[in-house]
């Protein structure tokens, strides 16, 4: 072999063998906007529930709802302690040209399994121990109180709202007494001028200056005020004045659609 041909055998020898490059592969790339995690079916519920709470209390503003009966704020007024059985008399400590019955039995929200919600279980329990003096053990006993809650709970809007007239009803006659709707001022002057309670509902706007409806009994009246049992007027006193009691019994706002404005609720022994 000669030089030369040694030469290109050494250089053959020397030379790598050309490798094929690999095939080109872009990264793959993160998506700049995150795809939107799936909302939980709770947290759907939440919001659902929030949304037709909301919508509830508008309708009730603008008085498309039934009625929305809750206590406004728990009250702690009772009606004088005076006993006075006779219709229509005049009791002592009383004002001049008063009308009605007093030492009824005058029961409040406190003391009871839903104070906020209670006022019409008050006002029913102060009525069937009335005509049923055998069940009263003191207006601090919430006995009868509690008993209507257990036996009748609460209905407007699953119970948030309170009580129904139609519950309030069914409540006086499921204790045993006779219960029927009254209509008017005269009528309701009648009724409490003979010596008998009759429950009314009040928007509590224009006597607490806040949005709420109250059940309460009405025990008496006089030439200036209304006498009302779970009450605390303006002046600290159980009463309120005609012209506010007719701004809340009549035309308050959150009595539209009731079905009771300007209406109340007697009962008696069946």
């Amino acid at each position: 072999m000669s030089v030369r041909e040694h030469e290109d055998v050494s250089v053959a020898i020397l030379m790598p063998r050309p490798q094929t490059a690999p095939e080109y592969e872009p990264p793959e790339l993160t998506p700049l906007v995150r795809e939107r995690e799936p909302v939980s079916r709770t947290r759907r519920i939440v919001v659902g529930a929030e949304v037709a709470l909301i919508g509830l209390l508008l309708l009730a503003i603008a008085g498309f709802l039934p009625v929305l009966t809750f206590s406004a704020k728990p009250v702690l007024a009772a009606a004088p302690s005076q006993t006075s059985p006779v219709r229509g008399d005049n009791p002592a400590g009383m004002p001049p040209g008063f009308a009605g019955r007093t030492g009824l039995p005058a029961h409040v929200n406190a003391g009871a399994l839903d104070s906020y919600r209670a006022c019409g279980q008050a006002a029913a329990a102060s009525v069937i121990e009335t005509w049923q003096p055998w069940r009263r053990h003191g207006d601090s006993d919430p006995g009868t109180v509690q008993h209507l809650e257990r036996a009748y709970g609460h209905d407007v809007e699953f119970g948030i709202f309170g009580t129904s007239p139609a519950l309030m009803q069914q409540m006086l006659k499921g204790e045993g007494l006779s219960a029927s709707w009254g209509d008017g001022e005269t009528s309701l002057r009648a009724w409490v001028g003979s010596g008998y309670p009759a429950i009314v509902l009040q928007d509590v706007g224009p006597s607490w200056h806040t949005v709420g409806l109250h059940w309460t009994m009405v025990w008496g009246y006089d030439d200036n005020y209304v006498y009302l049992s779970n009450w605390s007027g303006d002046d600290g006193h159980d009463r309120v004045s005609w012209s506010v009691f007719r701004q809340g019994w009549t035309d308050g706002v959150l009595m539209r659609g009731s079905g009771v404005a300007g209406k109340f609720l007697l009962a008696k022994t069946a």
